[in-house]
């Protein structure tokens, strides 16, 4: 997105993400694991809300085409995440996308060394045999601030 910078945080949550999906699209199906530049985190609402930046259940993975597209078209992308989530962790979702918190700038080295560990679990899943979607766990299920 441009006009915000992304962060080590964003980067960490955006690996952790698309490792999660094993780098497959959820609206088209297409597999990018063997070049994963070309797949997105994809976030339903976006990162300017801090509330909800490094939520999990806020974060989609999406090949390029479809992440252009479901910008191109909010509406479409809303029906997705709620067919995805389900209808009652949408409504959970924009509860607390509508309560704003502030997340301290300093606080983002934790959260990136979360994700990092996040990636690195799925990634011994995957090793292990694992495969399909592998939901991280949430920075803030394991620190509160």
């Amino acid at each position: 997105m441009a006009g915000i910078k992304r962060t080590a945080a964003d980067i960490a949550f955006s690996d952790a993400i698309r490792e999660s999906f094993d780098y497959e699209c959820v609206e088209c199906g297409i597999n990018r694991r063997t070049d994963p530049g070309r797949m997105d985190c994809s976030h339903v609402f976006s990162r300017k809300h801090r509330s909800t930046r490094w939520t999990v259940v806020n974060a989609l993975c999406l090949c390029r085409s479809c992440h252009q597209k479901m910008t191109d078209r909010p509406l479409v992308h809303a029906e997705l995440v709620k067919e995805w989530l389900g209808q009652r962790a949408y409504d959970d979702l924009m509860l607390k996308h509508n309560q704003p918190k502030k997340i301290p700038k300093w606080k983002e080295k934790e959260i990136a060394a979360h994700y990092r560990k996040q990636t690195r679990d799925i990634e011994e899943l995957r090793f292990a045999g694992h495969k399909g979607y592998i939901q991280p766990e949430d920075w803030e299920d394991v620190e509160s601030f």
